[in-house]
C-alpha cells in the first residue's frame, strides 16, 4: 500500500511539474540540467533540447553568478534549507530578463543531497514598473529639491508638510523653524491668501501675490501658486510654488519710473523721437516736430513716413540694401525731410529696431535732428577743399606735406617734375631732396616750423634725384587741426636757379668791368648825367694828382 502510495505521489509531481505555470527545473549538483518544464523553457526562450545544452552560468546574468555559487553551497552543506532572490537571466534573444528564484534540495531517504530543484516565476514586468516608478519618485524628488522656486507641502490645518531647499534660500528659515508658513506673510495679505485658500481646496488651482517677512526683516515678494493635494480621492493638502519677484517688481517700478521719464524727455527734447511700425507708419512722433518741420504730432501720427521724404532719399530707403543694412539692429542715416512749407532739410536720423519675443521686427524707434546748417558747412568745406586740392595739384611751385615724424605724406607734380622724385618713391619717407651737408640746418628749420613759426621765402640749395643741385625759394608752414595743434609741416619752394645764375654771371660782369677800368693805362671818368664824376680809375689819380675820394661826386 505504501508502495502504490509513493507512485502515486510521483505520478502527481510529474504532472504537477510538466503542467505548472510557473518554470521548474531540475538541476544536478554539478550544475548540469537534468529535467526543465515548458515554463521554464519559455522563461529562457529555449527549447528543452537547446537548454539541456546550455550551462547553467550562460543563462543567468554576470552579476548574479557569483550569489549563485554561494547560495547553492549553503544549501548543499546544510546551513538553510531553501532560499529565495530576485534574479537577472539571460533570454535566448540576448535580452535581460527578471526572475523571483526559489531554490531547494531533492535529498535521498537518508538527507543525502542528490540535486537541485528550482522553481521561477517571471517577474520582469513587475521589476520594470517598479523601475518606472522609482524613477518617477526620482524625477518628482528631483523637480521638488532642484525647483529654483520654493515649493512646500502644507497639509489641511496650515502646517508645513515638506519644503525644498529654495525655502530657507528664500525666506532666511529652514524647515524645522516654521510651523506654520502663513506666520511668514505680512498681516494686509493674510485674509486674501485665505480666500485663494478655500478655492484650492475646492480643487481650482490658484495664483496670487503676497509679501512676506525674510528672516533679516526685510521684505520679500512672492507669486504663490496653490495645487491641491489630492490622496486615494481625498483632499489631504496643498502644494504652494512660491516664486521670488522681489527684484522683478522693483524692476518694474523702475522701468514704470523710467517710461514716465523717457515721455518726459521725448515731449521735451529738441531732436525728434518717433516710434514706427514694420510698415513704416509713424505710431508716435514728438512734439518737437512742430518746431522743426512744422507739422504737429497729429499731422504726422498714422501717416508712412515716406511722406515726408524727398523722393531721392524715399527710393533709397525701399533698396535691398538699406534694409540689409538694418542687419546690424541698429542704422544711422542722413536724409532730407520736407517741411511744412515746402522746403527740404536735412536731417540725421538714429534707427533701433525693436522685437518681439519670436525674434520678428516689431517697431523702429528713431531719434531725429536737423543737421541742415552742418550739411551746408559741410558742402562749403568740401568746396574749399576741392580749391585747395586743385590749387596743390596744378600749383607751378613743387609742394610736399609732411607729419610730426617728417614722413612725407603728400606731393604734387611740380615736386616730381622737379626733383624727379616719384609720388610712390618719396610717400611715408623722408624729405630726400636735402643734400647731406644741409640736413641738421633743415632739421632745425622743421624744430622751429613745429612749434608754430613758419619759414618765409628763404634761398637754399636743394638736390634732385639724379644728384644735380638747385637753388630754390622755399617756404615752410605749420599745418593745424581742428584745435589749433600743430600736426605737420607743408613745404613750397620755387626754382630759382636761373635767376641765381644770371646774378652770377652779372657780379662776374661787373667785377671783368672793374678790372678793365682800374687796369687800363689811360685815365677813366665815369659821371653820371648830370655831370657828377661817380667813378675814375687809378691812371686818372696818377696823371691829375686827384684821389678818387678828392673828386667823387664832384662836377
Amino acid at each position: 500500500m505504501a508502495k502504490d502510495l509513493n507512485l502515486d505521489n510521483h505520478s502527481i509531481f510529474v504532472n504537477a511539474f510538466i503542467s505548472a505555470s510557473i518554470g521548474m527545473a531540475l538541476v544536478s549538483l554539478e550544475g548540469d540540467w537534468l529535467k526543465a518544464n515548458q515554463s521554464f523553457c519559455r522563461f529562457l526562450g529555449y527549447t528543452e533540447e537547446e537548454l539541456m545544452t546550455t550551462p547553467f552560468q550562460a543563462i543567468t546574468h554576470p552579476d548574479d553568478v557569483e550569489t549563485g555559487r554561494d547560495q547553492a553551497q549553503k544549501l548543499i552543506s546544510g546551513q538553510v534549507k531553501c532560499y529565495q532572490s530576485e534574479r537577472r537571466y539571460l533570454h535566448k534573444s540576448g535580452k535581460v530578463i527578471w526572475g523571483l528564484l526559489t531554490l531547494s534540495l531533492v535529498e535521498d531517504e537518508l538527507g543525502k543531497p542528490l540535486q537541485f530543484f528550482l522553481q521561477i516565476q517571471d517577474i520582469t514586468a513587475q521589476k520594470k514598473a517598479e523601475t518606472q516608478l522609482k524613477l518617477e519618485q526620482q524625477r518628482y524628488c528631483s523637480l521638488f529639491e532642484y525647483h529654483p522656486d520654493l515649493v512646500m507641502a502644507v497639509s489641511m490645518d496650515g502646517k508645513l508638510v515638506q519644503a525644498n531647499a529654495a525655502f530657507e534660500r528664500i525666506t532666511g528659515y529652514s524647515p524645522e523653524e516654521i510651523t506654520y508658513p502663513a506666520s511668514l506673510v505680512v498681516p494686509e495679505d493674510l485674509e486674501r491668501m485665505r480666500r485663494h485658500f478655500e478655492l484650492t481646496y475646492q480643487g481650482k488651482s490658484q495664483q496670487f501675490e503676497i509679501t512676506a517677512i525674510h528672516k533679516m526683516g526685510k521684505r520679500v515678494m512672492l507669486r504663490v501658486t496653490s495645487i491641491p493635494i489630492i490622496e486615494e480621492g481625498k483632499l489631504v493638502g496643498k502644494f504652494c510654488i512660491a516664486k521670488d519677484v522681489t527684484v522683478f517688481k522693483q524692476k518694474s517700478q523702475k522701468l514704470r519710473e523710467l517710461e514716465q521719464l523717457y515721455r518726459l524727455i521725448s515731449e521735451n527734447a529738441q531732436d525728434i523721437i518717433t516710434l514706427t511700425n514694420r510698415q513704416g507708419v509713424f505710431c508716435y512722433i514728438a512734439p518737437s516736430v512742430q518746431s522743426i518741420l512744422g507739422y504737429a504730432p497729429d499731422e504726422v501720427i498714422g501717416r508712412p513716413a515716406s511722406d515726408f521724404l524727398h523722393p531721392e532719399d524715399a527710393a533709397i530707403l525701399s533698396s535691398p540694401d538699406y534694409i540689409e543694412a538694418f542687419n546690424g539692429n541698429c542704422i544711422k542715416m542722413e536724409n532730407r525731410m520736407r517741411h511744412k512749407d515746402g522746403h527740404y532739410l536735412w536731417i540725421e536720423t538714429t534707427l533701433k529696431l525693436t522685437h518681439n519675443e519670436q525674434g520678428e521686427i516689431q517697431q523702429v524707434i528713431g531719434v531725429g535732428r536737423d543737421i541742415t546748417e552742418r550739411k551746408q558747412a559741410e558742402e562749403e568745406l568740401r568746396k574749399t577743399k576741392e580749391r585747395l586740392e586743385a590749387f596743390f595739384k596744378n600749383s607751378a611751385d613743387a609742394m610736399w606735406l609732411v607729419d610730426l615724424d617728417d614722413q612725407v605724406s603728400e606731393v604734387n607734380a611740380t615736386f616730381e617734375t622737379m626733383f624727379g622724385w616719384h609720388t610712390d618713391e618719396v610717400v611715408g619717407n623722408t624729405l630726400p631732396i636735402v643734400p647731406e651737408q644741409l640736413l641738421i640746418a633743415n632739421k632745425q628749420l622743421h624744430h622751429r616750423v613745429k612749434a608754430g613759426e613758419s619759414m618765409i621765402s628763404f634761398e637754399t640749395l636743394r638736390q634732385r634725384k639724379d644728384g644735380s643741385s638747385l637753388y630754390v625759394s622755399t617756404t615752410l608752414s605749420p599745418i593745424r587741426d581742428a584745435k589749433g595743434n600743430v600736426v605737420g609741416i607743408s613745404g613750397v619752394c620755387r626754382d630759382v636757379t636761373s635767376r641765381k645764375t644770371m646774378e652770377k654771371q652779372a657780379r662776374a660782369a661787373q667785377a671783368q668791368l672793374e678790372s678793365f677800368i682800374d687796369n687800363h693805362s689811360d685815365a677813366v671818368i665815369i659821371s653820371s648825367e648830370n655831370g657828377q664824376i661817380i667813378r675814375v680809375n687809378r691812371a686818372f689819380e696818377r696823371l691829375f694828382g686827384w684821389t678818387a675820394e678828392e673828386v667823387i661826386n664832384q662836377h
